[in-house]
């Protein structure tokens, strides 16, 4: 039995970053520019765990971002020359989740994460629920699947790349 919390605080600056830019507000039309820009990054970090024994555990985790940049006009289409190309960027973010053992080596977990945009206006934020299961084939080896989007939800996790709609994850995990 146990919990865990931790906070921290993180101040990055990026020099002569190159964001890639030319997504619509539709999400319908793609352009191949690039924009040179000075970012400076701020973000905080809270979690919360708890496990106990073994047999299940939460956690939530919550991050606020605070971004500021120098020559970050997007212009090019007309109707988006004065747009913030860091508005597809996250304001805040939150995750959540449970999990359970079901059986000796099979467990299974269901969360949840939401991440606001600081354009809310043009960019729709990120609501992906998620669940998935793992099992332990030897000590140091694992199988496992996680099934995204169970919301079915459209959304653009990054500025031209689409999320897929519902989609499974699976794979082998090992521990060394």
């Amino acid at each position: 039995m146990g919990g865990f919390t931790s906070f921290c605080k993180h101040y990055i600056l990026y020099k002569n970053d190159f964001v890639p830019v030319g997504l619509t507000a539709d999400y319908d039309a793609y352009f191949a520019s690039v924009t040179d820009c000075k970012t400076k990054l701020f973000y905080g970090t809270g979690e919360l765990k708890y496990d106990f024994k073994d047999v299940w555990n939460m956690y939530l985790k919550g991050t606020y971002y605070s971004w500021k940049s120098e020559g970050m006009m997007l212009s090019t289409t007309p109707d988006a020359a004065d747009q913030d190309v860091l508005g597809l960027l996250p304001e805040f973010e939150i995750n959540a989740g449970v999990g359970f053992k079901v059986l000796e080596g099979l467990k299974v977990n269901v969360g949840y994460d939401l991440v606001k945009r600081r354009d809310g206006d043009r960019y729709d934020p990120i609501s992906n629920l998620h669940a998935g299961a793992d099992y332990a084939l030897l000590k140091n080896v694992s199988i496992f699947a996680k099934v995204n989007n169970l919301l079915n939800k459209e959304y653009v996790r990054h500025d031209g790349y689409p999320a897929q709609k519902l989609n499974l994850l699976a794979g082998v995990s090992l521990q060394f």
